[in-house]
């Protein structure tokens, strides 16, 4: 296990959090919230070294991210975050 791949998924988490703390409509928290969720089992499944689930996953949450739409600075922030996230997990798992 790469042990910085939880220090990613960490990082992503607090973009979300923040974004989730300045998003003004309940229908973009939801949104948040649900990433949230997402980013949480991904975690969990990096921290249990399943990282074929984690991969699925990833790809559950881009395809997440690909149907759905964050407005303002913090979804960007968020969709760049997940973005940046993903690059890093599929380059440390080609690494393994």
């Amino acid at each position: 296990m790469n042990p910085d791949l939880l220090n990613d998924i960490a990082e992503y988490i607090s973009v979300l959090s923040a974004s989730l703390e300045k998003a003004n409509s309940v229908q973009d928290r939801s949104a948040y919230e649900r990433h949230l969720a997402a980013a949480a089992s991904i975690r969990e499944s990096l921290r249990q070294c399943n990282f074929q689930q984690a991969r699925q996953q990833v790809a559950s949450e881009e395809r997440d991210f690909g149907w759905s739409f964050l407005p303002g600075e913090e979804g960007r922030a968020a969709e760049s975050a997940f973005v940046h996230f993903k690059r890093l997990f599929e380059q440390k798992q080609k690494g393994q």
